[in-house]
């Protein structure tokens, strides 16, 4: 039943109608959707995932947060892994900071997996930010230089933190000017989906706070 469903899964269009046609054929428990995506994972059945997981919320179904662990590898860009965290259920910062520890992400990936942790705390979650977080942060931001979209949100993360070491790192490190941060700004709101973007300026140098908004199920149409 399960090798069907990801069958199913797999050979499914990525879009809204397709993905609700296919929301409706999962299983009606949600401990055995919650296994089907296990399964999807084990087997890194990227496709399948993708599909499964976007049909689910786009149907209001819970999907768990502790598969992003294992599985944020697996979404196609950064923007399917924001859209799909944000509207997980459990415990979403503690799923991305252990996708970071298992270091299966590319720089670029690690940098959202970190950003959303973050504003989930501060910003949906309402919860005390993981240690985990800031340790991991401050390892990313000492990477600076090779990548300037995930260097772009290691700053936004500093902002949204305030953390005294992170800052230190960033004000060592190569940090981007104004001009070579500033277009990576509406790429990232663009891929992040459920924030927008506003600029402001701390300590003589660009900084930027992500805000959330309404959220909504984010289908492709």
């Amino acid at each position: 039943m399960l090798d069907q469903l990801l069958n199913r899964a797999r050979e499914c269009r990525f879009f809204r109608g397709a993905l609700l046609d296919l929301a409706a054929e999962l299983p009606p428990d949600d401990d055995e959707l919650d296994q089907l995506i296990s399964e999807a994972v084990a087997k890194r059945e990227n496709d399948a995932l993708v599909r499964i997981v976007f049909g689910a919320l786009g149907a209001g179904r819970r999907v768990d947060a502790r598969h992003l662990e294992e599985g944020a590898s697996l979404f196609d860009d950064p923007q399917q892994l924001a859209v799909a965290a944000w509207h997980s259920s459990g415990d979403v910062p503690r799923a991305l900071i252990g996708a970071v520890q298992h270091e299966n992400l590319s720089i670029e990936r690690n940098a959202t997996a970190l950003l959303l942790a973050g504003l989930w705390c501060k910003e949906k979650g309402n919860v005390p930010v993981p240690p985990e977080l800031i340790v991991h942060a401050r390892i990313q931001a000492r990477r600076t230089g090779h990548n300037a979209l995930a260097d772009f949100q290691v700053a936004v993360l500093s902002d949204l933190l305030q953390d005294q070491g992170l800052s230190e790192v960033l004000d060592s490190m190569a940090f981007p000017s104004e001009e070579e941060g500033l277009p990576f700004a509406g790429t990232f709101n663009h891929a992040s989906g459920p924030w927008r973007c506003c600029r402001r300026r701390r300590r003589n140098r660009p900084s930027t706070r992500l805000r959330s908004t309404k959220c909504a199920a984010a289908l492709p149409r």
